[in-house]
């Protein structure tokens, strides 16, 4: 009795990350069945990166589980890519399912080919019914990709831009033409991201104004998923406050609390980023300016010190904390 319990909860978490992998294998297969060429692969903060030419494994700052494809072109088919998880999720939940029906195992054996066919169609059903309430999923990306060309446009562009920031280019470098692509409100996560990447964009010319015009885009009313949402909040809070830091305008904010730490991926260099503009206003406010240089310089030497999967946004995190420096230094001045 208890050896079979032992093997059901092996089975359990075997059965899970087997899937699991299986998912992101599946969308590295099709997508290099349709020509793309691979970036990522991530289990949780171990990543397999080719950049460069070269295939390179890492210890990365965030984690995450990802496979990331670039198109040969933008206007590449994503389609397969796309749903490849959950192809491969119901194909070998398929073949477990006929596998337990034929062949006669022993019990312990049993166990872990039925929890690896549960877990098959568990992968299968989660990522292949439209969802968007914490993240846009494949199903969902899939559907959108399917029926607005334009949304189509702007995935692709996303994933050459994310070659570049792999690769250690920054918006700035990466270039405007593949950037700044969405002119219209954005009405879905694809279109969304599109404009927090403009924004990214814009705050790295230092034109600060037209990068909150690029966040004014995405449509608040408009259904979004938990991580656009959070990620507009918080990079509200921070185009608001930088701007509050060239003003030297030392008010309280005018909207409401928002608490980064709780809304964002651990490691996530964007919202250290964001954090710290929060500490060092605070400290603005209060005068004391040593603990200000202390907390951006402490922030600085921590993104400098982590491995990132995207090279890029670190030296973009970089570059604002130092300028936050500069504004800062040019107010006391």
């Amino acid at each position: 009795m208890e050896s079979i319990f032992t093997h059901f909860i092996f089975s359990i978490f075997l059965g899970f990350f087997l899937q699991l992998i299986l998912h992101e294998i599946g969308h590295l297969i099709f997508g290099l069945l349709t020509g793309w060429d691979f970036l990522i692969f991530q289990l949780n903060r171990f990543a397999l990166l080719h950049l460069k030419n070269k295939n390179r494994l890492a210890v990365v700052r965030s984690k995450n589980y990802q496979c990331i494809m670039s198109p040969k072109s933008i206007n590449s088919n994503p389609m397969l890519y796309t749903i490849g998880g959950c192809i491969v999720n119901l194909f070998s939940a398929v073949t477990g399912f006929l596998i337990i029906l034929i062949n006669r195992m022993t019990p312990s054996l049993w166990l872990y080919i039925w929890s690896f066919t549960v877990f098959g169609i568990g992968f299968y059903v989660m990522n292949g019914t439209f969802r968007i309430n914490r993240i846009c999923n494949d199903k969902a990306c899939y559907d959108l990709l399917k029926y607005n060309p334009y949304t189509r446009l702007c995935h692709n562009a996303q994933l050459i831009i994310a070659k570049y920031l792999a690769n250690g280019f920054t918006y700035r470098q990466i270039g405007k033409e593949l950037i700044c692509i969405c002119p219209d409100t954005a009405g879905n996560d694809i279109e969304a991201y599109q404009d927090i990447l403009e924004y990214y964009y814009y705050l790295d010319m230092n034109q600060f104004n037209m990068a909150e015009q690029a966040l004014n885009k995405i449509n608040t009313t408009a259904s979004f998923s938990r991580e656009i949402t959070d990620t507009l909040q918080m990079e509200q809070i921070y185009i608001k406050l930088l701007q509050r830091l060239i003003s030297n305008d030392k008010n309280e904010i005018d909207f409401p609390y928002f608490d980064v730490r709780k809304h964002t991926k651990k490691g996530d260099v964007h919202a250290l980023r964001v954090i710290t503009v929060t500490k060092a206003y605070a400290k603005f406010k209060e005068g004391d300016l040593n603990s200000v240089w202390e907390i951006i310089d402490k922030a600085i030497s921590e993104i400098e010190r982590s491995f990132c999967v995207y090279e890029g946004e670190k030296l973009f995190c970089i570059g604002q904390l130092k300028n936050l420096k500069s504004i800062i230094e040019d107010k006391i001045d």
